[in-house]
């Protein structure tokens, strides 16, 4: 895999430092998954190695699954007791298209209908490369970090995702903590080259749910170590996702790492646009027997400014519980040892 050297820690795995959080908030998991579809599915299967915070609703396992089958789309699934046949908590997110467009009402980022459509690119597309697995220890901790790419007209499209067993602090543009009960994916262009002189670019999403979400409200005050995904701060957004028992949250960056089109060294925070989170039904990814009754939620994030190569990471997972600080062992900084696993990988 080869990618803008500007952006290669942030597509290949967000950031380029890992660092342990001293204090876990929740239990530590075991992380076991496997490939599937050859190696265009990746199933994690993750289970609480204590007992101390079951009778606060977390979940006893979690099920991820990451594919690139027809759509880079990625599910959690989440039991409240692992003999539970009914899941407590599940969704859905999905990349499946981008959308170039031209501004015309004067309302920011792009809306249906109201906006001139340019182009339409279907993510839908039989030549995502196997998904490439990589295990990089942090102390005794381990993350788990998937990563498959796309080339079509001489674009590259990145999608990944990291997982992992204790709580990982990432040392970007903006701190933040991976929880071993959350996923936090990854989405990237490379060289999108552009069909008209004013137009930008929106990544089209969609959310498989039990029920509509709801945009958390207030502002959160993020630790030392760093944004959580259920924080909501300046930098980050986040929408409280129904189930049956327990709910879940779905959280992204109000920005992209990318580089300018007018310019070919400069990589910098560029702000995103959501547009209102409406119904749908305009996706080609089949839904599961246990999503007959979800409803279908489409976003579009509308990049601000022409980038030709850009970066964006939203997370998923379960509702957070604290388990009264669970102790860990001390931070150790692996920011080398990450590079030097990157730049082998993508070699």
């Amino acid at each position: 895999m080869k990618y803008g050297i500007a952006l290669l820690c942030v597509i290949a795995i967000a950031f380029c430092q890992y660092t342990k959080v001293t204090t876990n908030k929740f239990c530590r998991r075991t992380l076991e998954g496997n490939f599937s579809d050859g190696k265009q599915t990746f199933t994690g299967v993750s289970d609480l190695k204590c007992i101390r915070g079951g009778s606060q609703g977390k979940a006893a396992r979690l099920t991820f699954v990451m594919s690139t089958r027809p759509v880079p789309n990625f599910r959690l699934t989440a039991l409240v007791a692992r003999s539970d046949s009914v899941a407590g908590f599940s969704g859905r997110f999905a990349t499946d298209k981008i959308v170039e467009y031209v501004e015309t009402n004067n309302v920011p980022g792009y809306q249906v209908g109201a906006d001139q459509l340019i182009k339409e690119t279907s993510l839908n597309n039989n030549a995502w490369t196997d998904f490439e697995r990589t295990i990089i220890p942090v102390g005794d901790a381990t993350v788990n970090k998937l990563t498959t790419q796309l080339v079509v007209s001489g674009t590259t499209y990145t999608y990944g995702a990291q997982l992992t067993t204790d709580e990982i602090t990432l040392n970007g543009t903006v701190k933040v903590v991976i929880t071993p009960n959350s996923v936090k994916t990854v989405f990237g262009i490379s060289n999108y080259v552009y069909s008209a002189q004013n137009s930008r670019i929106a990544i089209g999403a969609i959310l498989f749910v039990r029920a509509a979400i709801d945009r958390k409200s207030g502002t959160d005050t993020p630790g030392s170590e760093g944004e959580r995904p259920n924080d909501n701060t300046a930098n980050q957004a986040v929408a409280n996702i129904p189930g049956a028992n327990g709910n879940g949250i779905f959280s992204w960056q109000k920005f992209v790492l990318g580089r300018n089109a007018s310019s070919s060294s400069v990589t910098k925070s560029v702000s995103l646009t959501e547009s209102a989170i409406t119904s749908a039904n305009d996706t080609v990814i089949p839904r599961n027997s246990d999503e007959a009754g979800f409803v279908l939620q489409r976003i579009y994030y509308s990049i601000d400014e022409r980038v030709t190569e850009f970066s964006w990471d939203p997370s998923m997972g379960t509702q957070e519980t604290t388990d009264s600080n669970v102790a860990a062992k001390p931070t150790i900084a692996l920011a080398l040892a990450v590079v030097a696993a990157v730049v082998a990988l993508l070699m």
